[in-house]
């Protein structure tokens, strides 16, 4: 199955991934949260509403890039800034 980044954070995957047992927690007022998948945490921020528009970080950095840009852009967007595996917030994991 082929899972975009803005469908990976959509509310009607988030409902399979519940459905299919994988942990997804109630967001935090903050906006910020995990998801587990695997037995490991994914930390990510979400805010705003509209249309999905995912910020990627690069090689050794976190979501903590965009904190400047959010915001702004969650005005006009429903904005996801994930931590990917092993930076950040995010669990390091195996290998």
């Amino acid at each position: 199955m082929h899972v975009s980044m803005g469908d990976l954070f959509s509310e009607h995957y988030l409902n399979q991934t519940r459905e299919a047992g994988v942990h997804v927690s109630t967001p935090t007022p903050a906006g910020e949260d995990f998801l587990a998948v695997a037995g490991q945490k994914a930390y990510f921020i979400r805010k705003g509403r509209g249309k999905t528009l995912v910020l990627l970080h690069g090689i050794l950095a976190s979501s903590f890039v965009w904190r400047r840009n959010i915001d702004p852009l969650a005005r006009h967007f429903d904005v996801v800034a994930p931590d990917i595996k092993g930076h950040g917030r995010s669990d390091k994991g195996g290998r």
